[in-house]
């Protein structure tokens, strides 16, 4: 098992070198060969000496995981400029209150951020798309649609005039399917759960006959504790240990349906991109590819060991029942079907998605 994952991230890495060459940025266009005796016009460049100075925003609190891996990608930039460039990370909170990055980085506050596309919602309805969708295309796949499939000029459609220039794209494994404190076995023990989730997929277990129910994440354990929930999902089984959700659930079910990935971009103000020379914004975009990479690599190997935890302590680790997965999915197509009938850009979005995971599938069917 040691081995396959070993290799499976070799092959990761491999790939992501190939679509590091071919998807970075687009370059300004080649200067012709100049005709004998004609000036030739370098390309932009920073002047001798000169430090570009970027600010930027994480939405996860100081100490926190995530905000730690993007400062990681920071360094990776200022050591690779050679000094040429200082990227300077505050946690959320820190300039602009958290999760609100993404319109600091369009008004300008800020230089950068993680851009993630639920936190615009309330000025891009579509946004929900380009994070993740149930059943949708996994962590790999998003990457792969956004710099080859035409999810890139997608995003930057419903961006146009925004400001923020993405480079793609931060991958995150599947999350847990669901925690509960009574086994599973058919839709109908989904009947009547009191189930604590967010997003989409709550609609979607509405109709399944599931009481849904919305708190803070930090407010879980004590829930549960008291029988006001008895199911709920967080993260992933790294994650979910360090919020002891295995202290008050006795089942932990798998499947990468719920939540395939949670995707997010790296978000630049688009004047602060500009000014960069050509060389500089490939060292961001390298940089932010890799620091990508080297994080989805090392949750994947966390949450192995999560899961081996789990087990020793006592839980019950097992895949979500195909009955209540296929249920789940089908609930899926008839939520994104009524939107995409609603609004045509939806439906352009959705019908790129489909299409290239169907597409991918029929090429890498064991993948």
């Amino acid at each position: 098992m040691k081995h396959k994952f070993i290799m499976s991230v070799l092959a990761v890495a491999v790939i992501a070198s190939v679509l590091a060459a071919g998807c970075a940025p687009e370059a300004a266009p080649s200067t012709p060969t100049p005709e004998e005796g004609e000036a030739v016009t370098p390309s932009p460049a920073a002047p001798e000496g000169e430090v570009i100075e970027w600010l930027g925003q994480h939405h996860d609190a100081a100490g926190g995981s995530k905000n730690k891996r993007f400062q990681e990608f920071c360094d990776r930039v200022n050591l690779a400029s050679n000094g040429r460039m200082k990227l300077t990370l505050q946690a959320g909170g820190g300039i602009v209150p958290a999760t609100e990055e993404f319109d600091a980085t369009h008004k300008g506050l800020i230089d950068f951020c993680e851009a993630y596309s639920p936190y615009v919602l309330d000025v891009f309805p579509n946004a929900g798309l380009f994070a993740y969708t149930v059943g949708g295309l996994s962590a790999l796949e998003y990457v792969y649609w956004m710099r080859n499939g035409g999810g890139a000029a997608l995003y930057d459609e419903m961006l146009d005039g925004y400001g923020v220039t993405l480079i793609h794209g931060k991958l995150f494994p599947p999350e847990t399917f669901i925690w509960t404190t009574k086994p599973l076995e058919t839709v109908a023990d989904m009947k009547g759960l009191k189930f604590r989730t967010a997003g989409d997929d709550g609609e979607m277990f509405k109709e399944m006959g599931v009481s849904v129910v919305f708190m803070a994440g930090g407010e879980v354990y004590e829930a549960t504790q008291r029988g006001v929930i008895d199911a709920f999902q967080l993260a992933d089984p790294a994650i979910d240990i360090e919020l002891a959700a295995h202290e008050v659930a006795d089942y932990c079910y798998l499947s990468p349906v719920r939540q395939p990935t949670d995707y997010s971009c790296l978000g630049i103000n688009t004047e602060s991109w500009e000014a960069l020379p050509a060389d500089l914004k490939q060292v961001v975009d390298d940089a932010y590819l890799a620091n990508s990479l080297a994080v989805y690599g090392e949750l994947m190997a966390s949450n192995i060991e999560a899961l081996k935890f789990l087990k020793d302590y006592g839980t019950t680790v097992g895949p979500i029942p195909k009955e209540i997965e296929d249920e789940l999915i089908r609930q899926a197509n008839l939520f994104y079907d009524k939107k995409a009938a609603e609004d045509p850009f939806y439906e352009e979005i959705l019908t790129s998605m489909r299409e290239f995971k169907a597409a991918y599938g029929e090429a890498y069917a064991r993948y």
